[in-house]
């Protein structure tokens, strides 16, 4: 009779087959988020979302790479981060549009 696991490392089991392995994507995130910051770049720039979605954009991106590329909710989480900036800067330049 095998031990019934406990619901931290159940959820931890079922989230490595999708999400992949923990460290491997630690990795992989790390590289490219100080690529992204290099000073040569516009990082510095960049709106507190606009960053924020960039680093989440690499989470998912770590997702489909390490874990199953299959898992519809990456893809689309891919597309909500950037259309949230998109839509804030669309209603800025409306509004921008609109006073002057």
């Amino acid at each position: 009779m095998t031990k019934p696991q406990d619901p931290i490392t159940k959820i931890l089991n079922e989230r490595q087959i999708t999400h992949g392995d923990y460290l491997s994507k630690c990795v992989f995130i790390q590289i490219v988020k100080e690529q992204m910051r290099d000073e040569n770049g516009n990082w510095h720039r960049l709106d507190s979302d606009m960053q924020e979605s960039l680093d989440m954009v690499i989470h998912k991106i770590s997702r489909i790479l390490y874990g199953d590329p299959y898992h519809t909710d990456n893809w689309l989480d891919i597309a909500g981060y950037i259309m949230l900036v998109g839509n804030r800067l669309k209603i800025e330049e409306e509004f921008n549009e609109r006073t002057k």
